[in-house]
C-alpha cells in the first residue's frame, strides 16, 4: 500500500471531508481514500444503495430544485437573496447545517422541517417528502369559490387577485391569487371546468359565471379585487405543467399580466368581449344587484 501525505489543504475542503466522514462514521483517511477511488474510478461497483440512502438522495434532490425555484420566481422579493442559510433562518432552523445535510443526501428531511418549509414558502410538505403531487399547491376551484374567497376556521384578512389567461389553449381560464394580508402568505386555485371568460359557452357555463360574478359583488363588496390578463410563455401551452410547478410570486411578475377592466365592465353589466352574447338579461341582472 501507498502512502501519499497532503499539504496546505484549504479549510472548506477539510471541513467538507471532516463533515462527510462523520455522517458515513469513517476515519478522515477512510474518506480520503474513499473520495479518491470514486474520483479515479467512477465506473467501479460501488455498495448497493440503501432505500433510506436513495430517499435522502431524492429528497436532496428535491429541496435543490425548490429553493432554486423560490430564487427564481422571486419568491422573496425582487433580486433578494436566496440561500440556504437565508431559507433555514426564515423556516425556524437554528442553524444552516440540517438543510445542507439534507441538500447533500446525507440528512433525513423531517416531517416537522418538512411542515415549516411548506409555511414558510407556500410549497407543499407532501411533494418534498415523497415527490407525489406538485411543489406547490394548487386548489380546483370549480364552483366552490366560497370557500376560497372567504375561507373557514382562518384568521386574518385575505386579498384575492384575478387573472385571466389571455392567450394559448387555456386562454380565457380563471386563476386566482388568495393572499393573507397579515402573514403575507398565498394560495393559488384555479377555476377549470365552471366556466370561462371567453365567448362560446352554453347556459350551464353562463349560470355558473353569473352566480360567481353575483357572489363577488353582493358578498365580497369590501376585499379588494384587481383584475389582470396573465399571458404564458410560449412553453407553458401545458395548462398542468406550469400551475403547480411556480410559487404564486411568479403569477405576480408584471412582465407577464397586465392591468385589465374585464371585471368592473362585468359587474357594471358590460360585455368586455362578446362573452354574453345571447346572454345579455345575465348582464342586466347583474348590473342591477
Amino acid at each position: 500500500m501507498k502512502k501519499i501525505q497532503i499539504r496546505n489543504l484549504t479549510d472548506d475542503v477539510f471541513e467538507r471531508m471532516e463533515q462527510s466522514a462523520a455522517v458515513n462514521e469513517r476515519s478522515l483517511e477512510g474518506e480520503a481514500r474513499f473520495a479518491l477511488r470514486r474520483h479515479y474510478f467512477p465506473d467501479a461497483a460501488l455498495p448497493e444503495t440503501s432505500m433510506r440512502d436513495r430517499w435522502r438522495q431524492e429528497t436532496g434532490a428535491r429541496l435543490a430544485w425548490l429553493f432554486d425555484r423560490l430564487r427564481d420566481d422571486e419568491a422573496l422579493g425582487y433580486r433578494e437573496p436566496v440561500d440556504t442559510a437565508r431559507i433555514a433562518r426564515l423556516s425556524g432552523e437554528a442553524s444552516p447545517a440540517t438543510l445542507l445535510e439534507c441538500l447533500d443526501g446525507r440528512g433525513d428531511l423531517s416531517f416537522a422541517l418538512a411542515d415549516r418549509l411548506s409555511a414558510a414558502f407556500d410549497a407543499d410538505a407532501g411533494w418534498m417528502l415523497s415527490g407525489r403531487g406538485t411543489p406547490f399547491p394548487v386548489e380546483n376551484i370549480g364552483n366552490a369559490y366560497h370557500a376560497f374567497f372567504q375561507p373557514e376556521g382562518t384568521t386574518g384578512r385575505f386579498e384575492v387577485e384575478l387573472m385571466r389567461i389571455a392567450a394559448g389553449r387555456s386562454a380565457g381560464t380563471l386563476f386566482c391569487l388568495r393572499r393573507n394580508v397579515e402573514t403575507g402568505h398565498f394560495r393559488l386555485g384555479v377555476v377549470t371546468e365552471a366556466f370561462v371568460l371567453a365567448p362560446g359557452m352554453g347556459g350551464g357555463g353562463h349560470g355558473n359565471l353569473k352566480s360567481f360574478l353575483l357572489f363577488l359583488k353582493t358578498r365580497c363588496g369590501d376585499m379588494p379585487l384587481p383584475a389582470f390578463d396573465w399571458t404564458p410563455a410560449e412553453d407553458e401551452e401545458d395548462f398542468w405543467g406550469t400551475f403547480g410547478q411556480h410559487h404564486p410570486q411568479y403569477f405576480r411578475q408584471m412582465t407577464r399580466r397586465d392591468p385589465a377592466r374585464w371585471l368592473t365592465q362585468l359587474l357594471q353589466g358590460e360585455d368586455p368581449a362578446g362573452w354574453f352574447k345571447g346572454w345579455t338579461t345575465d348582464l342586466k341582472e347583474i348590473a342591477a344587484s
